[in-house]
């Protein structure tokens, strides 16, 4: 069963399908692309866990050739496709405990947002910290195209900031998956569409950008509302 749901990533979908292969304390994401033979598996790393991983844990999957990448935390390896199933059984128990209790599979193509003026706009505002740069980065925002986390129809509450909700938004994939590797539900938005869309739930307190990322930030509700109402005088 599992060996047919892992051959859907190289069979079928598009360029960016995915497996969400989960049990015991943990799990692993196969990566996979439609006719391309090998798939990359990125194991949980402690970081995205209730508990540590056992340094045992940690040393069976470097001798199954997992390795680290730089900026990620999980470890990583690519493997043909052939016999994936059955070592994915195996490591599931040796690594995290117990046997595979649920498999997930997202077929289709990588959402391509990049935002990189955004981004560089926001090392600028992270050095110089002035109202200069600040303003810049609420330009490039509102032009932004962003990745929202979302429950339903409705932004997902990712925290709590003095009893307000806060939600969270990405500059692109790679992004959201440093917060978590196995993907999370999300709608594309625009900045300018964005900000009226908060405003209009009185529980959001904040709006963080790329949490846990290397380049982020966070937009407290009073920000948000200027924003909105600059999207109000100018126009959609």
């Amino acid at each position: 069963m599992l060996e047919r749901t892992l051959s859907q990533l190289v069979e079928e979908g598009g360029s960016h399908n995915r497996a969400v292969v989960s049990g015991g304390s943990g799990w692993f994401v196969v990566h996979g692309a439609r006719h391309v033979e090998d798939v990359e598996v990125e194991a949980a790393a402690s970081a995205y866990l209730d508990d540590k991983l056992p340094l045992g844990a940690v040393n069976a999957l470097r001798k199954a050739g997992f390795a680290s990448r730089p900026g990620r935390k999980t470890l990583r390896r690519r493997f043909p496709i052939e016999g994936l199933a059955e070592l994915l059984d195996s490591l599931m128990v040796e690594v995290f405990g117990g046997p595979i209790e649920d498999v997930a599979v997202t077929l289709g193509e990588r959402e391509e947002t990049r935002n990189p003026v955004l981004i560089e706009a926001m090392k600028v505002l992270a050095k110089k910290r002035d109202t200069l740069a600040r303003n810049q980065v609420y330009r490039r925002l509102l032009d932004a195209w962003l990745l929202l986390l979302v429950e339903g129809e409705a932004p997902a509450v990712v925290g709590e900031l003095a009893r307000w909700d806060v939600v969270a938004c990405f500059t692109d994939w790679d992004a959201l998956t440093l917060y978590e590797p196995r993907g999370l539900p999300y709608e594309l938005v625009r900045g300018r569409q964005l900000a009226p869309r908060l405003m209009s739930d009185e529980r959001v307190g904040s709006l963080l950008i790329n949490p846990k990322g290397h380049v982020g930030g966070e937009l407290y509700r009073n920000e948000i509302d200027a924003l909105a109402r600059a999207v109000r005088r100018s126009g959609p």
